[in-house]
C-alpha cells in the first residue's frame, strides 16, 4: 500500500504526519471527488480509504486521520481478522463450494472442452483435455467465468422484474468483482453487482438488487430510499446484516 492522492489522473505523496505512524501512512489511499461534499473513512484489510471533496486541505485530512487514529487501528485489527477468517479453496475435488446458500462438492473430470454444471446436488467442472496452466489454475478459471454467467443471468432477471414493478427503466446490466461494494447504480440506469454475491442465500441475493434498483429512483439513501428497499424486499434488515458481518467470507 501507498499513500496517494487521486485527483482522477495522478498522486502526490503528502508530507508525513507526526501524530500518524508509518505503519497507517503507508496503508492511507485518499480519493477527491467534486461530487462529495463530506469526508468518508473505509477501513479494508490492507487499506484506510479517505473519500474526499476537492476543496478539504491535505492538512485537514491528516488532522482527522489523527483525531481518529484509536478508531482506525481498532477497525484495521477487526477487518483483518474477518478477512483470515475467509475460506482457502484449493480447487481440489471434494472441496464444498457456495451458491445460493448452499454448499455442493466440486467434482472434476478432463473432456473435450471446458465447462462446469451443478447437477445431482454436486458442482461438475470438466477441464479440457488440452490445457496447458495447473489444474488448479483452470478449475479456478472455470469456476469464475461460471459464478459471472450465472450472476448475470440471475441478477440481469431479478433487476428488470423489480425495475417492471416500479416503472423505472434499466440500462445495462454488467457484474464485475469489486474490492469495496457489492452493487453500484449510475446516473444513467445502469447497475453493476459484485458477481460473488451469488455464493450468498436468496435472500441476500434479492436484498442486494432491491437495493440497486431502489437507487434508480431514490440516488441516495434517504429514509424514502430505504422504505422503498422495504416495499421491493420485506426481509431487507436481516439480509442487510448478514452482508455487513458475512460478505468477507464470499471470496474465490
Amino acid at each position: 500500500m501507498h499513500f496517494s492522492i487521486d485527483h482522477g489522473g495522478g498522486g502526490a505523496r503528502p508530507s508525513v504526519s507526526a501524530d500518524l505512524p508509518p505503519t497507517l501512512l503507508r496503508q492511507l489511499h485518499i480519493v477527491r471527488s467534486r461530487r462529495r461534499a463530506t469526508i468518508g473513512i473505509r477501513i479494508y484489510p490492507d487499506r484506510i480509504q479517505v473519500n474526499a471533496p476537492i476543496g478539504v486541505a491535505q492538512s485537514e485530512l491528516l488532522a482527522l486521520l489523527a483525531h481518529k487514529r484509536q478508531w482506525i487501528e481498532q477497525r484495521l485489527a477487526s477487518a483483518r481478522a474477518r478477512f483470515a477468517e475467509r475460506p482457502v479453496y484449493r480447487y481440489e475435488a471434494g472441496e464444498r463450494w457456495p451458491y445460493l446458500g448452499n454448499h455442493y462438492p466440486l467434482v472434476i473430470a478432463l473432456g473435450t472442452h471446458t465447462h462446469v454444471a451443478l447437477r445431482d446436488h454436486q458442482l461438475h467442472v470438466c477441464l479440457s483435455r488440452r490445457g496447458r496452466r495447473p489444474q488448479a489454475e483452470r478449475v479456478k478459471a472455470a469456476l469464475t467465468d461460471w459464478y459471472k454467467a450465472e450472476a448475470l443471468s440471475l441478477l440481469e432477471a431479478k433487476s428488470r422484474a423489480l425495475a417492471g414493478q416500479l416503472g423505472e427503466p434499466v440500462g445495462r446490466v454488467a457484474v464485475k468483482f469489486t474490492r469495496s461494494k457489492w452493487g453500484h447504480c449510475t446516473s444513467a440506469g445502469d447497475l453493476q453487482y459484485n458477481w460473488l454475491i451469488l455464493q450468498a442465500a436468496p435472500e441476500v441475493v434479492d436484498y442486494l438488487v432491491a437495493h440497486e434498483v431502489s437507487h434508480l429512483r431514490h440516488a441516495n439513501h434517504s429514509a424514502a430510499f430505504w422504505r422503498q428497499v422495504e416495499i421491493l424486499c420485506p426481509h431487507y434488515a436481516e439480509a442487510r446484516r448478514w452482508l455487513k458481518r458475512h460478505g468477507h467470507s464470499l471470496s474465490m
